[in-house]
């Protein structure tokens, strides 16, 4: 294999790429789609040097064995979906050559397996040609279509609609995978679908292809009318690609800065300690790794958000104090510019820490991520099928794509284990998820309702200072002389009066907005609720391992799994509704 000139530093989640195509490919083409492939690998990877490429190929000859040997060469890494057991497989490649082929390009595949059979079929309906084989490549193809952002078709345009053919694949990507090719989905939900990129490919059956032979031409669900709209759609795309990109790059910096590893090695250890690591398999590892990054990353975005939001209300207090003295006790000149160059502060507080930077829109994504890998974690931990991506996020569909599909791409294998072995890690699910949970939850909600306690005090006196304090002042004036006097003499009475009438509330107010953009009531509502189901959780779950049924602890991982992406989702909710921004009104 040749290696790139150039690799820069990868970050930890990938750009999947799927490749489906003729397998009649004419020979002198081949350097035509060749280039043509690698144009399209070099154009994602200058445009996200972060982000590493993965390609799922099923390695049938043509096409799918083109494209993985350009991603190979350029670098990248190759997976391999395949419909068939090996030997069963083989049997539809004719020549020596072409079975030496795909054993070769199989042991260079970072990871290869084979795809289980649909329900109801068995290895001797598949051995031999029919509905049944055909099908299994359709299972292929649907697998390939569910896990990648972006299938590369090497195609002629013709819709044939042959079971498992390419325009059947990219009919997948581009209409949704029928149920029957793939986990059950609920109506309600919207199909997810992405774009193809054709690559318009003249074959041995069909040498005049619908478009300009070796054109690349990318294709949407829904063909748009004008060319603003295909641009709207292509930018929706491309903007998944570069939230992708943006963590990737953020990924980087973590193992650069002191504060962020330190934060890295505790979130690792926190999620699953590393005395009891040598029972992870390499994949669950690596998501150990990028949940870790995920969770320090959220951790700093989180801290230059709030502190952000605190410095902006600071700055807009001091100048309504100034603002105030300048305006009903003391014309000034200095008092004004003081007035004015804190409300300039102000804005570039907001401007620089919060807008520039968008620091609170990380945090909140950077925070589902880790979330999201924290449920998908355990699952496969625990040898369960289930796709954390499929639950995830379901009224944030669009905005945060990019966070489902970062989720999703460690959920490319299967990871099932054997009924002993899943059972014998029980006990770690239950003493670092679930009891560890419980604990987070119960801790969680206290600090909320802590905090939100010394800010409705706070907002409570300075409401009753509101009140009592120009009452004073006015008692003063009119029951002692001498208070009467020293107003009188140095004309201040109403000047004041009004500042003092007026600070309290305003000063209320901010904090009332502060706690309002910080949610800690509705925090403390949440965690309390998700304390209470970890804790029942962890009740259950020792009596049903204690009772050996295993049946029942699944489903009540599946459950409580969706019970906690749920509650991620409503934070995501709750904090999208208030974004840190300067006050008004």
């Amino acid at each position: 294999m040749t290696s790139p000139t150039h690799v820069p530093r990868l970050g930890p989640l990938p750009l999947v790429l799927g490749i489906t195509g003729h397998r009649d490919i004419r020979p002198q083409d081949r350097p035509s789609l060749e280039a043509a492939l690698r144009g399209i690998f070099t154009e994602l990877h200058s445009q996200y040097p972060h982000t590493p490429l993965i390609l799922l190929s099923a390695l049938a000859e043509g096409a799918d064995r083109l494209a993985a040997q350009v991603a190979l060469d350029c670098g990248h890494r190759l997976i391999a979906p395949l419909p068939l057991p090996n030997e069963l497989y083989k049997e539809d490649f004719e020549t020596p050559e072409s079975r030496a082929e795909f054993d070769a390009l199989r042991e260079r595949a970072s990871e290869w397996f084979v795809m289980p059979l649909l329900p109801g079929v068995t290895l001797e309906q598949v051995s031999r040609p029919g509905d049944a084989r055909n099908n299994q490549y359709a299972v292929a193809g649907a697998h390939i279509v569910r896990h990648c952002q972006i299938l590369i078709a090497l195609w002629d345009g013709e819709r044939i609609g042959r079971v498992g053919g390419t325009s059947n694949i990219v009919q997948f990507h581009l209409e949704g995978v029928p149920e029957v090719y793939g986990p059950a989905r609920s109506r309600l939900d919207p199909i997810e679908t992405g774009p193809v990129y054709q690559i318009v490919t003249p074959r041995l059956s069909n040498p005049t292809p619908q478009g300009a032979p070796f054109a690349l031409v990318k294709l949407y669900r829904h063909k748009e009318e004008t060319e603003e709209k295909t641009a709207a759609v292509q930018a929706a795309y491309e903007s998944v690609y570069a939230n992708l990109e943006a963590f990737n790059t953020d990924a980087l910096r973590v193992q650069r800065d002191p504060v962020l590893k330190a934060a890295y090695q505790q979130s690792r250890e926190y999620l699953f300690p590393e005395s009891k690591a040598p029972v992870l398999s390499p994949d669950l590892k690596a998501m150990r790794e990028s949940f870790a990054i995920a969770d320090s990353l959220a951790q700093h975005y989180n801290r230059m958000t709030y502190h952000s939001l605190r410095d902006l209300y600071l700055l807009i207090g001091f100048a309504i104090v100034a603002f105030v003295i300048f305006e009903r006790v003391l014309e000034n000149i200095w008092i004004l510019a003081t007035y004015i160059l804190l409300t300039l502060a102000a804005y570039g507080r907001w401007f620089f820490g919060v807008k520039r930077s968008d620091c609170q829109n990380r945090f909140q994504d950077y925070r589902a991520l880790a979330e999201g890998l924290r449920v998908q974690f355990f699952w496969h931990l625990a040898g369960l099928p289930d796709v954390a991506a499929d639950h995830y996020l379901r009224r944030q569909r669009s905005e945060m794509d990019w966070i489902r599909d970062g989720v999703r791409v460690w959920c490319i294998a299967d990871r099932s284990l054997e009924a002993e072995e899943a059972r014998e890690r029980l006990p770690l699910l239950q003493e670092h998820w679930i009891a560890d949970q419980a604990h987070y939850f119960v801790k969680a909600a206290h600090r909320e309702e802590a905090q939100q306690e010394v800010y409705e005090r706070a907002f409570r006196m300075l409401l009753t200072l509101g009140v009592i304090l120009p009452v004073s002042v006015n008692l003063l004036t009119l029951v002692v002389t001498p208070w009467h006097q020293f107003f009188e003499e140095h004309k201040l009475e109403k000047g004041w009066v009004a500042a003092l009438t007026t600070y309290p509330g305003i000063f209320a107010a901010l904090i009332e907005a502060y706690t309002q953009k910080k949610a800690l009531s509705q925090h403390a509502k949440q965690y309390r609720r998700m304390s209470a189901i970890f804790a029942k959780a962890d009740q259950h779950i020792k009596q049903m391992i204690a009772e050996g049924k295993q049946e029942r602890v699944h489903h009540l991982l599946v459950e409580l799994g969706r019970e906690a992406l749920t509650e991620n989702g409503d934070w995501i909710v709750t904090h999208r509704e208030r974004p840190v921004d300067l006050p008004h009104g």
